[in-house]
């Protein structure tokens, strides 16, 4: 899907996997300071590159959506994504099993939360 991207619109395509590398760059400082909102930003920003990308799905959006509208600091897909896998940041466990459940509710097939 990217390849094709990349065919159809070379410049656009380039411009998101470079904002891409630049996320991920900036994810890693926010993770090391412990900047948890800002760190959710930027899984937030990255899911829109990927998604622009065409590596997303409806229903992976859709999820992502509802894991936002309900307290996650940021969400965005994982893997490859065309497999169907996201990932949400809560700011506490409450936060997560409340995600969790609206998550399960609008198609989720399984939700794990990890606590760290």
């Amino acid at each position: 899907i990217v390849r094709e991207k990349l065919s159809d619109n070379r410049v656009k395509a380039q411009e998101y996997i470079e904002n891409l590398g630049s996320l991920s760059k900036a994810s890693k400082d926010f993770l090391m300071t412990n900047k948890l909102e800002e760190f959710g930003q930027v899984m937030n920003q990255a899911h829109e590159n990927l998604s622009a990308l065409g590596v997303s799905h409806p229903r992976l959006d859709t999820l992502v959506d509802t894991a936002l509208r309900n307290g996650a600091l940021g969400a965005k897909l994982t893997g490859s994504g065309l497999g169907g896998v996201m990932v949400a940041l809560a700011s506490n466990e409450k936060d997560a099993i409340h995600i969790s459940q609206k998550l399960l509710k609008n198609g989720a097939k399984n939700t794990w939360i990890y606590s760290f």
